[in-house]
């Protein structure tokens, strides 16, 4: 009995059982060996078939299931093995198990969970109602555990007596991006659609990873994608903490600033970048958009709020009608101002400043502006000239609208490399040029990554040269103090990032990374690929919960294919039976999500 007692050594004093369908033997294996704390046995099945081809399926050792809490790892990967597991579900409970829990990585068709034309048949429900019918246990519903599900509303499609869990894969790419070798890249994360948005979103932290989000455009038969919105982290918050600065600052809490911007999907881009920050001064602040619930909005701008991040012409509408109450306004942000004076927007725009214009027999407390604009139109050099007062004008590039993009004074030269070896030759001859006809000039080198300044500088120095350094591992004295000697010194050397030269609001300089749930021809992958890199993406990488590839459609990845978007990395799971052939096979990771399943395994 003493040895009976030391193999029962789950939490509750039941031992647990794990079966598994015969494609997903590694990860079950790797289960048990995740398991620690508990022991997880492997359950054996035999999966056979009659000459019909109708499954003849066995369980191996049957009692042991019996007051044992029971795992099934399952893959519905295709209907056949679909109908067998089923089968196998069905009858665990009736062999009197404590619990049932399945493990099913993959929702398969989660891909048709909707009827859009009549006639259609939604096979997502079809599946739903068959994992419903699993039989009661003895101590209640079983438990069906999903990962990154391909559509929200396919939970629902279960009946109450099966309990549905979703999980998600996403927290290994966030492990993997916290690993020393890839503290130098400068991610930002990427989403194929605003589907993809929805569903991993919330997930990122957009302090630390800006958001792009790119959108399908169909013209007839033709299709492409482009990029819809990015967050514009870094912009928004220029004008976000000298917003708050002057919130803080006033002598009553009633003190309000707006924001205009021009679309919907900015306003709320905005709200959700700033709201970290208004949150911890304790700042109210609300978005007013088209479409919202008109009644819901006007209770909420009764409640009383600090900022409103809104459109024109609602703001415009709520002011005639006397619903909202803007005098106590200290601070007015315009944001993507010729985009609005593009939309149509520059008359509600001066109806709105006209509220804070003052008048000679009526002193109002001064109210600061700040505008931004990515073009030097003249509607928008009038707007300022009406609105602002001693302002302040700070621009990037020449301001002339035949050299929007381009200083007069600098000669640019580019020269195309085949290749790093290439590169690294032609920087040097370069450089020795420099030296030979210009030795009192001042020269600047720009890299990527703080990792490549490091391999560069020892490069340099073995082909004696000496650089300064500067990147955004640096402290802000050691930086100030290389800039200092940059600036009072003739005949030096640069090396550095774009610490001072980031381009906001756009993949400009980053190595996006993008998101989706499942891949299986890959052309939506290659299609946001090529959107972000025509954008100034520096790199691009892929992460999906989901490796399908139907069709081998994994080789058009394969850096040794030379696809036209080559991916750096392809991380993917161990989700589908699929992706066990793609280890080892550049630029394919494959994350075992075995660790997950043994920590849900026991929660």
């Amino acid at each position: 009995m003493a040895e009976e007692k030391k193999s029962v050594d789950k939490f509750d004093g039941f031992p647990t059982v794990l079966f598994y369908a015969r494609e997903m033997k590694k990860l079950a294996e790797e289960i048990q060996s995740c398991s620690k704390d508990h022991r997880i046995e492997l359950g054996d099945i035999e999966w056979k078939a009659f000459a019909d081809s109708w499954p003849n399926i066995f369980i191996h050792n049957s009692e042991q299931i019996r007051h044992s809490h029971v795992l099934f790892l399952a893959s519905l990967h295709n209907p056949q093995t679909i109908f067998e597991q089923i089968s196998v579900l069905y009858h665990l409970p009736k062999y009197l198990c404590r619990s049932l829990k399945v493990l099913l990585p993959y929702f398969p068709t989660g891909t048709m969970e909707r009827i859009q034309i009549q006639g259609e048949i939604a096979t997502a429900y079809s599946l739903a109602q068959m994992l419903s019918s699993i039989p009661l246990t003895r101590t209640g519903p079983s438990e069906i555990v999903i990962f990154d599900i391909h559509s929200l509303q396919n939970q629902f499609y279960f009946s109450s007596n099966i309990i549905v869990r979703l999980e998600s894969t996403v927290e290994l790419l966030l492990e993997e991006l916290k690993k020393p070798e890839n503290q130098n890249e400068k991610y930002a994360i990427a989403f194929p659609d605003d589907g993809a948005h929805k569903r991993f979103g919330h997930m990122f932290d957009e302090r630390n990873y800006p958001v792009v989000i790119c959108s399908k455009i169909r013209q007839g038969d033709l299709r492409s994608t482009a990029i819809k919105e990015g967050l514009k982290f870094e912009r928004t918050r220029e004008f976000i903490l000298p917003l708050i600065f002057q919130l803080r600052k006033q002598s009553n809490d009633t003190s309000i600033a707006i924001i205009l911007t021009s679309t919907r999907e900015s306003v709320q881009n905005i709200y959700h970048v700033a709201q970290p920050y208004f949150n911890l001064f304790d700042i109210k602040s609300m978005c007013i958009i088209n479409g919202d619930e008109h009644e819901k909005q006007v209770n909420e701008i009764n409640a009383g709020k600090n900022v409103y991040i809104c459109i024109p012409n609602r703001l415009q509408e709520l002011v005639e009608r006397k619903l909202i109450d803007l005098h106590h306004t200290t601070f007015i942000v315009l944001d993507e101002t010729d985009k609005m004076i593009d939309l149509g927007f520059e008359t509600q725009i001066r109806q709105i400043l006209d509220i804070f214009k003052p008048t000679a027999a009526d002193k109002q407390q001064q109210v600061q502006m700040c505008v931004f604009s990515t073009a030097a139109q003249k509607s928008i050099k009038t707007l300022a000239d009406n609105y602002l007062t001693n302002y302040v004008h700070a621009s990037v590039g020449y301001l002339s609208e035949s050299h929007a993009s381009v200083h007069l004074n600098v000669e640019q030269i580019v020269d195309f490399c085949p290749n790093e070896q290439q590169k690294r030759q032609n920087l040097f001859r370069i450089l020795d040029e420099v030296c030979a006809y210009a030795p009192m000039r001042k020269t600047i080198i720009f890299v990527r990554t703080r990792d490549k300044v490091n391999r560069l500088n020892k490069e340099l120095e073995q082909n004696g040269y000496k650089a300064l350094i500067l990147h955004g591992s640096l402290s802000q004295q050691i930086r100030n103090q290389v800039l200092k000697e940059f600036r009072e010194n003739s005949n030096v050397l640069l090396l550095t990032t774009d610490v001072a030269s980031r381009s906001f609001g756009n993949p400009t300089g980053y190595h996006c990374i993008i998101i989706d749930d499942l891949v299986q021809s890959g052309g939506t992958l290659i299609e946001c690929a090529a959107a972000v890199l025509r954008n100034g993406a520096v790199n691009v990488s892929a992460f999906v919960g989901h490796g399908i590839f139907p069709n081998e459609s994994w080789k058009k990845f394969l850096h040794s294919n030379n696809p036209i978007v080559r991916f750096d990395k392809f991380y993917l799971t161990n989700t589908y039976p699929n992706t066990e052939m793609l280890i080892d096979k550049p630029p394919f990771k494959v994350f075992s999500i075995a660790q997950i399943l043994c920590n849900i395994c026991f929660n």
